[in-house]
């Protein structure tokens, strides 16, 4: 009986050193190759690859944009291109199947904390979409200030004979200086509507950086 402790202590001491021998080896293998690798990828990645560590605004080529429309346009980009390639989305039907689970088989001490999880993960995916769907409205958004300012436009230089009078509006009709002020709201209310969501839907993306990984 004691030749067989000794026999399957000695054993168990053999697999612990044969378990630190090779831990010893797998991690002097991946320090290297992480050296390594640290020099050959930037190289790599700046010609071939995939270029995860640039950001495309998706901008037309121009002589220059803004730092405010790059910045929208970068992280909405990041946005987009999160939900169509790297979100693994939940649905509907197995968000309520697991919800269900998780209350009918879970009798631990953090089941609720379990389900407070799961709710959160399913109310940020749906926050990341709404904001994924806003953007992909945005030309339409802009479409449609680019129409209402035509619009004013054309209501403003009524009767226009010199460039000057684009200054002044005496030369309107009362009826027509109406149009032109109701016109001008309208466009200032659509720019001013669009700009403070632009501002909201970047917060909220800051806000749910941290549930934008996969």
């Amino acid at each position: 009986m004691n030749n067989v402790i000794i026999v399957d202590d000695y054993i168990k001491k053999q697999i612990k050193l044969e378990k630190t021998i090779w831990f010893k080896f797998e991690k002097a293998y991946w320090h290297v190759y992480r050296k390594i690798m640290r020099h050959i990828e930037p190289i790599y990645y700046n010609y071939f690859g995939y270029k995860h560590h640039i950001i495309k605004t998706e901008l037309k080529p121009s002589a220059w944009y803004d730092s405010d429309s790059r910045i929208l346009y970068g992280i909405m980009s990041v946005v987009r291109f999160y939900v169509e390639k790297d979100m693994m989305k939940i649905s509907k039907e197995d968000f309520d199947n697991e919800l269900h689970r998780i209350e009918k088989e879970e009798i631990h001490e953090h089941k609720q904390h379990q389900i407070d999880q799961w709710v959160h993960q399913y109310e940020s995916q749906e926050e990341i979409i709404k904001i994924y769907n806003w953007w992909l409205n945005y030309n339409n958004r802009q479409k449609e200030i680019n129409n209402a300012l035509h619009e004013w436009h054309k209501a403003a230089t009524i009767g226009q004979r010199h460039v000057l009078d684009f200054c002044t509006k005496d030369r309107l009709t009362p009826e027509q200086k109406i149009e032109e002020e109701r016109l001008s709201k309208r466009l200032h209310d659509l720019e001013n509507t669009l700009m403070n969501e632009e501002q909201e839907m970047l917060k909220k993306v800051i806000d749910l950086r941290f549930k934008m990984w996969s």
